[in-house]
This record gives C-alpha cells, sequence and structure tokens, in this order.
C-alpha cells in the first residue's frame, strides 16, 4: 500500500499543480485582453489619443492581475486607415518548477472615433 502511494501520491501532485498552473494562465491571459480592450476603448475617442490608450490598459492590467499578470507592456499603434490597436504582453506567475514563464500576448482593434461632415 505504502509503495503505490508513493508512485501515485506525487503523479497526482503534479497533475493537481498542472491544473492550477493552467488556470493561472488563463487568467493572465484574461487580464491581458480586457487591458488591451479597455486600452482600445479610451483611445479610439476622437483623434486616437495613443498615450491614453497605454495609460488605460496599464491601469487595467495593474487592477486586475493581482500579480497574476507579470510585467505587463502595452503598445498602442495607429494605422493609416484609422485603426487603433493596442497589444498587451506579459508573463504568467509560474508555480510548476522547470516551466518557466509562460509568455502572454494579447490584442484588441478598434476604429478611431472621427467627426465629418455630410457628403452634399
Amino acid at each position: 500500500m505504502s509503495i503505490t502511494m508513493a508512485i501515485i501520491f506525487p503523479v497526482f501532485i503534479l497533475v493537481l499543480l498542472a491544473v492550477i498552473q493552467g488556470c493561472l494562465w488563463w487568467y493572465a491571459r484574461e487580464v491581458a485582453m480586457q487591458a488591451a480592450k479597455e486600452g482600445v476603448e479610451e483611445g479610439r475617442r476622437q483623434h486616437g489619443d495613443l498615450h491614453a490608450a497605454e495609460d488605460q490598459g496599464r491601469k487595467v492590467a495593474k487592477n486586475l492581475s493581482g500579480g497574476m499578470l507579470k510585467d505587463p507592456r502595452v503598445t498602442p499603434e495607429q494605422t493609416k486607415d484609422g485603426q487603433l490597436r493596442v497589444t498587451v504582453r506579459g508573463t504568467s506567475l509560474s508555480i510548476v518548477p522547470g516551466i518557466g514563464n509562460l509568455t502572454i500576448t494579447q490584442h484588441a482593434d478598434g476604429v478611431v472615433e472621427r467627426w465629418t461632415s455630410p457628403s452634399r
């Protein structure tokens, strides 16, 4: 009985840690996605303020992550066709030895609002 437990218990612990690690990775991924979405919503307002998008993305990542998304980097960019893309990169908290840092990259896109005059 004790030999069986000596074999099964470490496998059970490893599976449990893998499930917890998967949940931590998923949560950090969701935080990065929400930060990207909030950054786009802030930056797509009239004239597409990239600094506002970056600040909002960082604030959301910091407030929601609880330490699960480490070293979040928010990068807003505006294309010539009026699109705004906010990319959030970071790493997930790792509790399983030997896995290291799991890189997370999420982005959101949106159209920058602008005033136009009606065509006549």
